[in-house]
Order: structure tokens, then sequence, then C-alpha cells
């Protein structure tokens, strides 16, 4: 896996750079996989929220699940979440 990186402002050749594969360990359950994503709220604050997917989201990378939560599921839809123990 090798990432291309600008070498200058306004010059378009372009360098790659090799980057070891790492194994992002997510934290599963019955399927749904963790993700986190960084947002930005009205008022200007940045949020890192955390969500289950089944599939590839289009924004947002596998995590661990954070120390102190707990994993709930909604009784009606059946979709696990995280909450504060």
């Amino acid at each position: 896996m090798f990432i291309s990186v600008k070498i200058r402002k306004g010059l378009n050749h372009k360098i790659c750079i090799p980057v070891a594969e790492v194994k992002i360990m997510a934290y599963e359950y019955e399927g749904w996989t963790l993700y986190t994503r960084d947002v930005q709220l009205k008022g200007g604050r940045n949020q890192t929220i955390y969500f289950f997917s089944k599939r590839d989201p289009k924004s947002g990378t596998p995590c661990d699940k954070p120390d102190n939560y707990t994993v709930g599921v909604n009784k009606r839809t059946g979709l696990p979440y995280l909450k504060k123990k």
C-alpha cells in the first residue's frame, strides 16, 4: 500500500511513500461493526460520534469500543448502540 503526497503546493509531481499495513482491531457485535467519525456541530464545536454499521460507511473508520461504554440493543429495531456505564 502506498500514499501519494504532493511535494510542494502548485507542483503536480507526486512521490509514493510506502505505508506499513496495520490491521485495525474493530469492535463487532452480532455482525455490526463499530465506527467513529468527527463531526462539526452547528455551534462550531467538534464532537466524535460512534455508530454501528453492517456495510462500509461513506465516512468513518472502524474502532474499538471506548472504555466506560456498554452496548445496548434497541428493542423495536434491533439496532445496537453505545451507552455509558
